[in-house]
């Protein structure tokens, strides 16, 4: 049965792909639109400089404000911007929207997509983020890697099995395209039972939220970054760009707004308030509980996210049921998905639901901008708060301490009374999920996700630089040579323009440690694994709290690197002739402090959280554990999209000695043609 996807991301359980069902279709036209243009889909406007404006919170078309026929058909956007131009997709060629279509099926049940590019000049791939393609890693959707572009004018089907449950997204994996708006929600529900009542949650709220910058596209953006500053910001210091404990983020997007289901409001510096366009509202009735499901789709920035007046009840991420836990915020980072419960139990009125920037400082710029919706009591007549967007203070007191969720630090200032909740550390799965593995007999793999360098800096994993092939291993007989290409990893003090391949045996059970530390690291980096879910261990984060880091990359300085007390980095120093890095390891190979390794006191492993992205803060690692019971190759990179261009990824390739045993590549999917 084919199911309409759903346009409206907002509410997902209109066009849910029927329980009974064993297949789910779908059909995603993919191209190219303008921001708030209208012409092709409202009233009489011809014209092709036809373009929809913001008038007190809707749109309307020219100065006169004339009504809008179909307002749903153009995207909003930031609302004061128009003639951005956008990659995005839709069920049918002229209703491309932004965020793309939302999928909402049932566990088991086999999603089938056909992607149709109707771009004119760039092949495009659909990764299918947070579905694990067990048995079916050609639908991964990684180009050059799993496999080949889909080319203007094909049409590629991608069909897999629904699983595991939870919060997913779907989002382009080519170039820069995601960013400029390719991407939407997917929805994986448990299969209800007979037996099952009225739900006393309510589930049908889901928002999409990303970074937008409405002058420049993504792939600007990109060479901003190679250029190491934007020409429409030509004195900003991008050192000034950093979160509370000295994260340096990337600041690029230089008019940086954040949307939710592809609506926000822009931030006037000039004139210190937000504009007026349109935004979302999330709808309920008075007494009931709702569960919102969020996801970070941005390029570059995180955001702390809350509800004015209303704690959250943080109970999933990235599809992991958590120990339900009350929180004032969640801290999200690009790639991750929180589900968090929220009960309409305040007098009835509307209240802002923010995702406000984590940069502090004196860059308005970057600290000022909000993502805005709206939380709507159904009963209220109010369409907005009263109070407006800048004028908020977050509740903590010493009476009334705020808990907040996945910070990038180990805890905020005293006078802040905020306490942090770290995973593995404080944030535990619910009862019922599926324990980590007994521990491994060998030693963790340390990754290390940082840009070191002598005279240039690329990205890098335990300083190997990733390029991918102009073809897909996976599905080539050019496979094996492929990941050979780099047969000895990088020396302690080298970096390298060859590919860091992770092999491990079918069943075998690794340890990871994600880290960011060394001469390379000062920027944060949320690390996505593809075809798992990893437990999380432990966090184990430095507290530089107040102390701004120095490393400023590889021209040669006096800074100390960036280290963890419990990662030993002493044999990796850099051997060069410059005598200025000798004290600046890059932590290519590195190894726990102690034989041991660090301590797990009050940490309850059998509980240890299920995620596929998590940040990794500057002088922070992760560890994490995994069955490698899916074979296949597997990218894991930085989920910043100006890093994992840059080449900080990696490729995990597990069961590659029972790949074409327990999943052949069906042959039609080794030529890049149509794939039907």
């Amino acid at each position: 049965m084919a199911v309409e996807a759903n346009a409206n991301a907002n509410v997902v359980d209109q066009r849910v792909c029927p329980p009974q069902n064993a297949s789910c279709s779908y059909t995603f036209h993919v191209g190219q639109r303008l921001t708030l243009h209208a012409a092709k889909f409202n009233n009489t406007c011809g014209s092709p400089g036809c373009y929809a404006e913001s008038f007190n919170g809707s749109l309307a078309l020219g100065k006169d404000g004339e009504a809008l026929e179909h307002p749903e058909t153009v995207i909003t956007a930031d609302g004061l911007h128009p003639g951005r131009l956008v990659v995005v997709a839709g069920p049918q060629e002229l209703k491309q929207m932004l965020p793309g279509p939302a999928i909402e099926v049932y566990e088991g049940q086999e999603i089938v997509v056909d992607v149709i590019n109707d771009q004119l000049v760039e092949g495009v791939t659909i990764h299918w983020h947070g579905q694990d393609q067990r048995a079916t890693p050609w639908m991964d959707g990684v180009q050059d890697l799993t496999q080949c572009p889909i080319m203007p004018g094909v049409t590629m089907r991608y069909k897999f099995t629904a699983q595991p449950v939870g919060t997913h997204w779907w989002h382009s994996h080519s170039g820069m395209q995601r960013n400029d708006g390719l991407f939407g929600a997917l929805i994986v529900r448990p299969r209800p039972t007979e037996e099952e009542e009225e739900e006393a949650v309510i589930d049908r709220h889901v928002l999409v939220i990303n970074d937008f910058d409405p002058l420049n596209t993504a792939r600007e953006t990109f060479q901003f970054m190679l250029m190491g500053q934007s020409p429409l910001m030509p004195n900003l210091n991008p050192e000034k760009v950093r979160t509370m404990s000295g994260d340096f983020l990337d600041p690029y997007q230089t008019n940086l707004t954040f949307l939710v289901n592809g609506k926000g409001r822009h931030w006037d510096q000039d004139k210190q308030e937000f504009n007026q366009a349109p935004l979302t509202v999330v709808e309920g009735k008075e007494g009931e509980t709702h569960r919102i499901r969020v996801i970070n789709a941005g390029m570059s920035f995180p955001f702390r996210l809350s509800i004015d007046d209303h704690p959250l009840v943080l109970v999933a991420s990235d599809g992991g049921e958590l120990q339900p836990t009350e929180v004032e915020s969640i801290i999200m980072w690009p790639g991750e998905r929180y589900d968090f419960e929220v009960t309409f139990d305040k007098p009835p009125g509307a209240y802002w639901l923010r995702a406000a920037s984590l940069v502090v400082g004196e860059v308005e710029d970057f600290v000022k901008p909000q993502g805005l919706a709206v939380l709507k009591y159904d009963d209220s007549s109010r369409s907005e708060p009263t109070s407006a967007p800048s004028d908020f203070k977050r509740p903590c007191s010493a009476d009334n301490r705020c808990k907040v969720a996945n910070c990038p630090f180990p805890r905020f200032p005293d006078s802040r009374y905020t306490d942090c909740l770290l995973f593995g550390n404080d944030l535990i799965a619910a009862e019922g999920v599926r324990p980590p593995p007994p521990p491994p007999a060998g030693e963790p793999i340390f990754l290390n996700f940082a840009f070191p360098g002598i005279t240039s800096s690329d990205g890098s994993v335990n300083g190997q630089s990733l390029s991918l092939p102009g073809y897909a291993p996976l599905v080539s007989s050019e496979r094996m040579g492929w990941l050979s290409t780099c047969n000895e990893t990088c020396g302690a003090g080298e970096t390298c323009d060859c590919p860091l391949i992770v092999n491990i045996k079918h069943n075998d059970v690794a340890d990871f440690v994600f880290m960011n530390v060394g001469s390379g690291a000062g920027w944060a980096h949320p690390v996505h694994m593809h075809g798992y879910q990893y437990h999380v261990l432990k966090s184990g984060f430095v507290d530089n709290l107040g102390q701004f880091f120095t490393n400023r990359g590889p021209q040669g300085d006096d800074s100390e690197p960036i280290m963890n007390p419990d990662i030993d980095c002493s044999e990796a120093g850099t051997k060069l002739k410059n005598e200025t890095w000798d004290h600046r390891p890059m932590c290519n190979q590195a190894k726990w402090s102690k034989p041991e390794g660090p301590a797990l006191e009050g940490i309850d492993t059998s509980r240890s959280p299920l995620k596929d992205s998590i940040n990794v803060p500057a002088g922070g690692y992760v560890w994490v554990r995994i069955k490698a019971d899916n074979p296949g190759l597997w990218f894991v990179h930085c989920h910043l999209s100006l890093h994992v261009e840059d080449g900080m990824a990696l490729v995990l390739a597990t069961g590659l000695d029972v790949l074409d045993e327990l999943n052949p590549i069906p042959p039609e999917f080794k030529d890049c043609k149509n794939l039907i």
